[in-house]
């Protein structure tokens, strides 16, 4: 599948394919970062998940932003915060700090593949984060849809 005819499917049937997306964070307590598709922070367990029910709508995960979930008294166990801050988390105690770390699944937006295939690799990615990031207890994943750049959640 072509770029252009990715996202030229996506825009076709955009209507009925944010209101699914928007359905499918609210099911798996997605929480978005800013008004678009990127950054939404998610347990590891719901982010497969949710990855899962993307392939069946046809989107594929860019990428894999990584963030720390924070919660009072995680200074003394783990260091925490990790990163540069973030939101108050809406559906669990605590906030997020990102850790300006990100693990790519698709080289220069480029759909050479399927994408089912670009999200196996996002299934891989997310069940082998980086070493270093692997130690973090608070790791969390933040995963960024590739949908069109103008695509605002409501």
């Amino acid at each position: 599948m072509q770029k252009r005819s990715y996202l030229l499917s996506l825009e076709e049937n955009k209507g009925i394919l944010k209101q699914k997306l928007n359905n499918l964070i609210k099911k798996y307590q997605g929480q978005p970062v800013g008004n678009g598709y990127i950054d939404i922070i998610l347990s590891f367990e719901q982010a497969s998940h949710f990855i899962k029910d993307l392939t069946k709508l046809g989107i594929a995960v860019e990428t894999i932003s990584w963030w720390c979930h924070c919660l009072a008294g995680n200074e003394k166990k783990s260091t925490c915060p990790h990163g540069y801050g973030g939101p108050r988390a809406k559906y669990r105690e605590g906030w997020f700090s990102e850790l300006s770390q990100y693990s790519d699944i698709m080289e220069e937006k480029e759909l050479n593949e399927s994408v089912e295939k670009i999200n196996e690799k996002a299934q891989l990615k997310l069940n082998t984060p980086e070493p270093f990031l692997k130690k973090l207890a608070c790791l969390t994943p933040g995963l960024w849809l590739y949908v069109p750049e103008d695509w605002q959640r409501e």
